[in-house]
């Protein structure tokens, strides 16, 4: 089905016009979550961007990921001291158990093969303190007509059953919730306009334009994507899953 890999090939580059849609979840972990002592590490960092956030922060940050040649940019495009970019083998895990404080995984899930799901986040409870806090997002399958994004870079798109059922399947257990993370508005039109008007050129061009000023209207500060306000996983809201993971202390 990929004539690429699906953990690899999929970036969000750190000049992408859509930049602040991704960079948004980082903003509202540093909101609030406020031990600036803990060591916090960005489980599938992609290109950096959402590391350097937290480095601003937190004492220590480590952005791991498991392409080679994206760890190389991240260590060329993000230079401080406190943060550290490193190259995951997978099944081998780098990190001693219980080392982080805090830990993000943001848009990873879909891309691993559901057979490795356990795994992934049986790593996160392992890597993760006593009395720390885990936050994994993935994108929601409610939002598409099919179940599926059409993203051919995910393996697979979760329902709520579906992920609630996967956590509570792992170490993990019962130390968990599940929220929604909104859309931001241009992404909210384009699923509308596809949703309605699937293969239409024009209703596509026009969700693409009206993309492109709202993007343009964030960089200026007249719409803001920063602002996050997490809702119930039963309401409707086009956007992405949100699972909060405390770990007793």
């Amino acid at each position: 089905m990929f004539a690429r890999d699906p953990l690899i090939d999929e970036r969000t580059p750190v000049n992408s016009a859509n930049l602040a849609e991704f960079q948004r979840i980082y903003y509202y972990f540093i909101d609030h979550y406020s031990d600036q002592q803990a060591n916090v590490l960005d489980y599938g960092c992609g290109t950096g961007y959402g590391a350097d956030i937290l480095a601003k922060k937190y004492s220590h940050v480590v952005g791991a990921d498991v392409d080679a040649d994206t760890i190389t940019g991240c260590k060329q495009n993000f230079r401080c001291a406190n943060l550290d970019f490193i190259q995951l083998t997978p099944p081998s895990q780098p990190f001693p158990n219980e080392t982080f404080g805090y830990i993000c995984s943001f848009q990873v899930l879909e891309h691993i093969k559901p057979n490795d799901a356990l795994e992934y986040l049986n790593n996160i409870w392992r890597m993760l303190k006593p009395g720390g806090t885990a936050l994994v997002t993935t994108p929601r399958s409610e939002n598409y007509p099919n179940g599926h994004s059409g993203n051919l870079y995910h393996i697979k798109e979760y329902t709520f059953s579906e992920l609630n059922a996967l956590i509570r399947s792992t170490l993990i257990a019962g130390n968990f919730s599940i929220s929604v993370i909104p859309d931001v508005l241009p992404t909210r039109i384009h699923h509308q306009i596809n949703r309605f008007f699937s293969g239409n050129y024009v209703a596509r061009l026009f969700a693409r334009s009206i993309a492109i000023f709202l993007r343009f209207a964030n960089r200026l500060g007249i719409v803001r994507y920063s602002d996050i306000k997490l809702e119930d996983h039963g309401l409707k809201t086009p956007g992405s899953y949100i699972a909060i993971i405390n770990k007793p202390t």
